[in-house]
């Protein structure tokens, strides 16, 4: 996540997460060093240890209409816990933005055996919804090319 995230800020990128331990955490850092733009989602103001820094934007919240495509890609939502439907409402910001007007063009990530599972299960959903392509870094060298293939794709002629 850390050298997928210095490489993607190195060429212009900005990228978005959700602020948690580990790949979150990787992902927003190895952007910041590169001197990339970080949209940093929380689910609550004091979720994790971040503060304000250059090139960081944090959003926290997960206003109704996130939840609401939080809860359309969830198998179990009534069986969440309140913190946790936050938690999975700053998913589909992260994939969906602020306003959930303005998806990502695509996402990493990395989840056990390489299914939709936990909130990252459902933030692939999420993006699967809306047709936006998922990248699983589980898949290797084949996930790396296949980062490299959207970014071209998504240049200028």
């Amino acid at each position: 996540m850390h050298h997928v995230a210095r490489y993607l800020a190195g060429l212009g990128y900005a990228l978005r997460t959700g602020g948690a331990e580990g790949a979150d955490t990787a992902f927003a850092q190895g952007a910041l060093e590169a001197g990339g733009a970080v949209e940093l989602y929380l689910p609550w103001p004091d979720f994790g240890h971040w503060t304000e820094a250059p090139n960081l934007r944090i959003h926290t919240g997960a206003p109704p209409p996130a939840l609401a495509e939080a809860r359309a890609a969830h198998p179990a939502w009534e069986r969440t816990r309140p913190a946790s439907r936050k938690l999975l409402g700053r998913n589909a910001r992260i994939i969906l933005g602020p306003d959930l007007d303005d998806p990502v063009r695509f996402v990493v990530l990395w989840t056990p055996g390489g299914k939709p599972v936990g909130g990252t299960g459902v933030a692939w959903r999420i993006a699967e919804r809306h047709g936006v392509p998922v990248v699983h870094l589980g898949e290797g060298a084949r996930a790396l090319d296949r980062i490299a293939e959207l970014v071209e794709e998504g240049r200028s002629p």
